[in-house]
């Protein structure tokens, strides 16, 4: 598994997520005004597994923390890694950038701890 946390400036998550999450099939979407969590299950023809993907966007006090998960993405051909998890972490956290730079807002990578 993969994953990585973000701490972003704002409280407007239904733009963040859609904006994040526009890569994704979207197979599943449960939305609160505090949170919204979205997944998605792909195939992976390189190393012949099912990847869960996940989005999750919470909005606590001022700020928004966005979780990006890739898990169960296989080890590949001769148990090598193909890096299907990060892949999806990485180009979702692409999006992400993308979003913060367009519309003025500030992120800074959180550590998790106890993972």
């Amino acid at each position: 598994m993969k994953f990585s946390r973000f701490e972003l400036e704002t409280i407007d998550i239904k733009p963040l997520a859609n904006a994040i999450s526009s890569q994704m099939d979207r197979s599943y979407v449960n939305e609160t005004d505090e949170m919204i969590i979205i997944a998605s299950e792909t195939y992976k023809l390189r190393t012949n597994s099912t990847q869960m993907n996940m989005v999750i966007v919470k909005k606590v006090n001022s700020k928004s923390y966005v979780d990006i998960i890739g898990a169960a993405g296989g080890t590949g051909i001769l148990n090598i890694s193909l890096w299907a998890e990060s892949g999806f972490v990485r180009s979702t956290l692409k999006q992400l950038e993308e979003y913060c730079s367009l519309h003025g807002i500030r992120y800074t990578k959180q550590e998790m701890k106890g993972y």
